[in-house]
């Protein structure tokens, strides 16, 4: 069983050494393939093309009036409650 396996792993090593491309009846060494044809890519980075966006710009700054809407109404409860608190707090 150990023997298959130093067979095989020998026969690997020789194949990942000269990696072929195989056409019809003749081998060549993949290194002398026809070159490749590129493309192009275009990338585009989301972040930036929302924040500089004029749509994004007026996305963030709702979002923003919303978040200081909150922020406004969240501190008027908290008012409140800390006056309903003194004032059960001086009943008792």
């Amino acid at each position: 069983m150990a023997g298959r396996r130093l067979v095989w792993a020998g026969l690997a090593g020789l194949l990942a050494l000269q990696p072929l491309a195989v056409t019809g009846q003749q081998s060549t060494p993949l290194t002398e393939a026809a070159p490749v044809q590129t493309v192009p890519i275009l990338v585009f980075d989301q972040q930036v093309l929302f924040t500089e966006s004029q749509f994004g710009k007026a996305a963030l700054a709702r979002r923003q009036q919303a978040e200081d809407a909150l922020i406004a109404e969240n501190l008027r409860i908290e008012a409140g409650l800390e006056q309903e608190e003194r004032d059960l707090t001086a009943r008792r």
